[in-house]
């Protein structure tokens, strides 16, 4: 988990937003482990930055996304789908991945700031201070590598063909 959580605090570092997949993903590995409300909550983060990934949306798409979301209506998964059409896979899927956690009583609203998310800070909390510490591993010549230190593969040979020496 602690990759996983550290891959997507890259990811949204780097501002490369999550899809379809990634939410998949993420959400099962959760599942798995049986820590239901974390997947949910890590669904609707994703999901939300799924949506939100060229900006947040302005106060009134905002609230034409939460109707979405929360409808009644039994057509509302057309509609959204329709969205697929114009090339919006990306805000069709988190729509309809918010709308899925709506039905089954797991969200109640939307929060459209998901760096708020408790999840969300604790794996930004913990890829700081991954990327602050300083790893100490052996090379495959005994010396000491640290992440900030450009490592070369093959230091020493030890024969006249140049193999390095394992």
């Amino acid at each position: 988990m602690d990759l996983l959580e550290f891959i997507i605090e890259h990811m949204q570092r780097q501002s490369i937003g999550p899809d379809a997949s990634t939410c998949s993903y993420v959400c099962a590995a959760y599942a798995d482990k049986m820590c239901d409300g974390t997947a949910v909550e890590a669904l609707q983060v994703l999901s939300v930055r799924m949506i939100t990934q060229y900006g947040v949306p302005p106060t009134e798409k905002r609230a034409e996304y939460e109707e979405f979301i929360f409808s009644e209506d039994p057509e509302a998964e057309s509609r959204i789908s329709y969205l697929l059409k114009d090339y919006q896979d990306n805000i069709a899927f988190g729509l309809l991945n918010l709308r899925w956690c709506a039905i089954l009583g797991l969200i109640d609203s939307i929060n459209w700031v998901p760096e708020c998310s408790l999840w969300s800070q604790r794996i930004s909390s913990y890829y700081k201070d991954l990327t602050a510490s300083k790893y100490k591993t052996q090379g495959l010549d005994g010396r000491e590598i640290t992440n900030k230190r450009k490592v070369e593969r093959f230091t020493d040979y030890d024969n006249e063909e140049g193999l390095p020496r394992l």
